[in-house]
């Protein structure tokens, strides 16, 4: 019986070193893609543009920026790929309409090349208007689209704004978009209504990247809307971009004024 066990045992080690040497045998498989991204001249140093997803059977990647023009307009995470604005001088829609990032990405020896192009469009015209309203104010944020009670009740605060470029930036804790749950900024521009009071008016929020734990499930944030300062409100229609534009959806929210 002893004996049966004791080759039992062996056969079960053996089996199990046989599969770990396979594991090591097999070659090192690297896959990515090219990307095309449409910015604004106007973005920010810090900004993230795009995520270059990569995989690899023998688990995490490095990253690489081998070439660009301008160079050091951009710059990428090692670990993850998320290329962001490096230096925002540099990113010009006259000069530089489009831009070409070459990036490495890597795995022990391998390495493949993801091909990044940038298109580069000016930027909206700054509209003065008096946005102090909106000031060290703290916003409940609800989902229009779920019934009452339903849902996660989440807060926003004022980060800053901007009366030159009527731009009012909310930070949000907990803001939950597309069962993400962690702080985010939102750039709201505000342009009144033809012919109305300033305080009411259409909201805008220009196409970003939005990322929920990269680079496991990233995609892209635009809205419009409406805001009125009588009320305290502003009303976005939230349009979420996946896949590179593969497919869309949309979330109306509420940012009320407490």
């Amino acid at each position: 019986m002893k004996n049966i066990i004791y080759i039992t045992l062996l056969s079960l080690i053996t089996i199990m070193i046989s599969c770990t040497n396979d594991e090591v045998d097999k070659p090192t498989i690297v896959n990515t893609q090219d990307y095309t991204v449409d910015i604004r001249d106007n973005v920010k140093t810090g900004d993230t543009i795009v995520t270059v997803l990569a995989r690899s059977n023998k688990g995490s990647l490095s990253y690489n920026i081998i070439n660009q023009n301008p160079v050091d307009a951009f710059a990428i995470d090692p670990d993850y790929g998320q290329i962001t604005v490096n230096d925002e001088t540099l990113i010009d829609a006259i000069n530089t309409p489009v831009i070409d990032i070459e990036v490495s990405v890597g795995k022990d020896e391998v390495i493949k090349t993801s091909n990044v192009t940038i298109n580069v469009a000016s930027g909206p015209v700054c509209n003065n208007l008096d946005v102090s309203f909106f000031d060290n104010k703290t916003f409940l944020i609800t989902s229009q689209d779920l019934p009452p009670g339903q849902g996660p009740v989440n807060m926003a605060t004022t980060l800053s704004t901007d009366s030159s470029c009527a731009t009012v930036t909310l930070r949000s804790e907990d803001m939950f978009l597309r069962g993400c749950m962690f702080q985010q900024d939102v750039d709201f521009i505000l342009t009144p209504f033809p012919g109305a009071p300033e305080e009411i008016g259409e909201i805008r929020i220009e196409q970003r990247l939005h990322e929920c734990f990269p680079p496991f499930f990233n995609f892209e944030i635009s809205g419009v809307g409406t805001y009125d300062m009588f009320e305290g409100t502003i009303v976005a229609t939230i349009t979420y971009t996946f896949d590179n534009g593969a497919f869309t959806e949309e979330e109306t929210i509420i940012f009320e004024v407490l």
